[in-house]
């Protein structure tokens, strides 16, 4: 078989660490790397659940539609993960699906809208009503900034990006992707077991296409929102980050090297593969060509250009596979990195305005301190409001214990919020190791199990070749 390499290839090699990624090949009678001991790659196979494809299309029920379907006669099977079970009571026994785009019109032009249903796990995935619940985009942006603001400082799961990154790929592949990514945002809120209880949530998945607008301006109007005075938010600017914050962003940037490494990843996979079968098809046409004095090459020419034929049907078969099961959730990892950084950010402004509010608790008390003592500025200003210096020193006491009992409230509030977020940021970052930890290992799973079967196919063919090669001598 032959065998592609490149830097994006490593990358993925990097992430498998000692993962046996190109595990040991089918077993063939006379195959020199069989074994009776299960490989570190075959062991993590075992956790891959495969399903026929024509099974996998009845069971999303979009996928004619929507173009996800590998082409007829295509033999990679399609992997799926475990079912996401959604932590929200409403949602319990649930699962949400988005369908392939529907372009529709309106008085000022075309959109692109994505039918969105939820239904029981065992619910078929298509049915009459199911065209009645449209959202753009923009319907799931206006989703993730509402909940942004209803939670704040919470890991709130990434959306795609607007635009194909680069602007080469194909609409239809970008709206696949896109499609697919969408419903995985929804997916990571509905199984979140505080941002599934959003209002905003609910109404996204519940209101019907008329009622939408209106919808929005009732949660948004309801929404008490977070507020913080100017001057606090002003000072809070000039805080140094706390420790435990100071730590959140080592790891942070820990997280953004490990992105970094996924997104290579995860451009090269699908490239790797269109090169692979390029490569392939070229050397075909070549074998077909080459110049010869004598026809004793042909034969050998002729079946080598049809095994090359082959292999790069073969690699094209992989590409619906590898893109969203093993490249899409390298992406996801990029993307949740960078709301990680929004959620630390807004962690350190909470930590930092909690700060600012004590030193002004500390001025005020130091200032009641410095007006218990008798001084001339009573005596002066006594003197120019025409009232007893003592009166004076009262009612500036009075003053002073009054905004001593407004700041030590908000005081309280603000440690409040502190403790609250940075158990919230710890929890949310526990779940997101434990997410992506799951999906990158199935995501190599299904890579690897992706090149075996691949492997499997060739190594038949390349077998043959040799075989007859002999025989013709």
């Amino acid at each position: 078989t032959l065998h592609h390499h490149s830097a994006d290839s490593r990358a993925l090699a990097e992430m498998a660490d000692d993962l046996a990624v190109g595990g040991s090949l089918p077993d063939f009678e006379d195959d020199p790397f069989a074994s009776d001991e299960l490989t570190a790659a075959e062991e993590l196979m075992q956790e891959v659940v495969m399903e026929p494809e024509n099974d996998a299309a009845q069971d999303e029920g979009g996928a004619d539609e929507g173009g996800e379907a590998a082409s007829e006669g295509v033999e990679a099977p399609i992997y799926h993960p475990a079912q996401v079970e959604y932590g929200g009571t409403s949602f319990a026994g649930m699962r949400v699906l988005v369908a392939y785009p529907q372009k529709l019109s309106s008085g000022f032009g075309s959109y692109m809208a994505y039918p969105v249903s939820v239904k029981k796990i065992d619910e078929e995935a298509s049915s009459s009503d199911d065209a009645l619940i449209l959202r753009r985009y923009s319907d799931f942006l206006w989703l993730r900034e509402t909940i942004s603001k209803e939670y704040y400082a919470r890991l709130i799961p990434p959306m795609p990006p607007k635009h194909a990154l680069g602007g080469n790929m194909p609409e239809e592949k970008f709206l696949q992707i896109r499609r697919a990514a969408l419903e995985k945002f929804l997916e990571r809120l509905m199984s979140h077991p505080v941002l599934s209880r959003s209002k905003a949530l609910d109404t996204f998945l519940h209101s019907k296409n008329h009622e939408l607008a209106n919808r929005k301006k009732d949660v948004e109007r309801l929404m008490a929102g977070r507020k913080v005075d100017a001057m606090v938010a002003t000072k809070s600017l000039l805080k140094k980050k706390t420790e435990k914050n100071a730590t959140l962003t080592a790891q942070v940037a820990k997280y953004e090297e490990i992105a970094l490494k996924l997104q290579e990843a995860a451009n090269g996979l699908t490239g790797d593969s269109r090169v692979m079968g390029n490569l392939c098809a070229d050397l075909g046409a070549v074998a077909r060509t080459l110049p010869e004095k004598d026809d004793c090459l042909r034969p050998y020419l002729e079946k080598f250009a049809t095994v090359l034929q082959s292999e790069a049907e073969s690699v094209d078969q992989m590409d619906p596979v590898l893109e969203p099961m093993v490249s899409a959730p390298f992406r996801e990892y990029a993307l949740y990195v960078d709301a990680l950084k929004a959620t630390v950010a807004k962690c350190d402004a909470v930590n930092a305005e909690a700060e600012v509010m004590q030193d002004m608790l500390d001025a005020e008390r130091k200032n009641k301190a410095e007006i218990e003592r008798p001084n001339s500025q009573n005596v002066s200003m006594a003197a120019v409001l025409g009232k007893p210096p003592a009166e004076v020193q009262a009612e500036k006491l009075a003053e002073s214990e009054r905004l001593i009992a407004q700041l030590t409230n908000a005081v309280q509030s603000a440690e409040n919020e502190v403790s609250v977020t940075d158990a919230n940021v710890d929890a949310d970052i526990s779940l997101f190791e434990q997410q992506h930890t799951a999906d990158v290992k199935f995501a190599l799973g299904t890579y690897a199990a992706t090149q075996r079967e691949h492997a499997q196919r060739m190594q038949g063919m390349w077998k043959d070749f040799i075989e007859d090669m002999l025989s013709m001598e």
